[in-house]
């Protein structure tokens, strides 16, 4: 059994809000589950889990939670290798803080405390327990010789763990930093500039002389569009008004005219016969009534031609 190891244990008893005692399936070993919150139990009352130690007071511990497996962070990432670069190329630079940040990258995977812990042991080629205690408890005398500017501690600390900080090192660029294409992608770049053909400039030449060009805008057109849609409507359906000279104003001036006169003329005619005494009350009302009735004949008829 390693750790890491995926297995199936069967639920015996509840210690307390974080442990619970488990059976091993395969085995029939008593094990250890560290729980996070309620069990979710299969129908056949199995619980997934994997092997997270070997020898936790003589027992084996096991996890059922994705705790341990997350991706280390990239800022994180970039902290490692910084420091371990700093220690094999230049060790009189490297600091305290260094140091404390290399102690934490293993110490995780003692105390399974951090989020992504296991995925930082198997960057780590998988050491042993002892040999990461080991190096946790050195790095701290390393650490306080390093305040003192003392760097004989670094230098044998280095080279009795380089396996474990290259391994690590190796494993960290191989997962999370990506090849340098910078030198690729500028040389695609140019080649793509360099091999315009001379196709391509003749399209772009064609295109350039039968650019459309827009005809200069009509004032007068111009105004028109700028004109309010209410604005149109009541000129187009406004009547048309008569103009001096037209066909229609000169009929309706002589009409007028012929119709004066003719009232003219017989009222005239009415009131010498009256005078006269030719001119009796009967005829008096039918000459009202005729002037009346030609009068309103021709307002009619003047009205209907300024309509039309």
């Amino acid at each position: 059994m390693y750790v890491g190891e995926n297995i199936e244990v069967k639920f015996l008893d509840q210690i307390d809000d974080e442990m619970a005692q488990v059976e091993i399936i395969q085995s029939g070993e008593v094990a250890l589950l560290r729980t996070h919150g309620e069990l979710k139990l299969r129908r056949d009352g199995a619980i997934r889990a994997w092997v997270i130690q070997t020898n936790y007071h003589g027992k084996v511990l096991l996890e059922n939670t994705y705790f341990g497996k997350n991706e280390i962070k990239t800022y994180t990432v970039q902290k490692y290798l910084k420091a371990i670069n700093t220690i094999f190329s230049n060790p009189l630079e490297t600091i305290d803080k260094d140091i404390s940040l290399l102690k934490g990258m293993v110490n995780r995977c003692i105390k399974l405390d951090q989020g992504d812990w296991y995925t930082t042991y198997k960057l780590l080629g998988r050491p042993s327990y002892g040999t990461m205690s080991n190096y946790v408890e050195e790095s701290l005398t390393v650490r306080n010789a390093l305040r003192k500017k003392n760097y004989d501690e670094l230098y044998t600390f280095r080279d009795k763990y380089s396996f474990l900080l290259k391994t690590v090192e190796e494993n960290l660029k191989k997962r999370y930093i990506k090849p340098d294409v910078e030198e690729e992608t500028v040389t695609e770049e140019t080649v793509a500039e360099e091999t315009v053909t001379e196709e391509t400039v003749a399209e772009e030449t064609v295109a350039e002389e039968t650019e459309i060009v827009e005809p200069l805008s009509d004032p007068q057109c111009d105004q028109e569009d700028t004109q309010r849609p209410e604005q149109i409507i009541k000129e187009q359906a406004a009547p048309e008004t008569n103009k001096v000279g037209s066909p229609h104003s000169l009929f309706s001036t002589a009409l007028n005219l012929i119709l004066g006169i003719a009232v003219i003329l017989f009222g005239g005619y009415e009131i010498i016969r009256l005078v006269q005494g030719n001119l009796t009350g009967f005829d008096i009302f039918i000459s009202v009534i005729i002037i009346s009735s030609i009068g309103y004949l021709a307002y009619n008829i003047i009205n209907k031609k300024n309509k039309k």
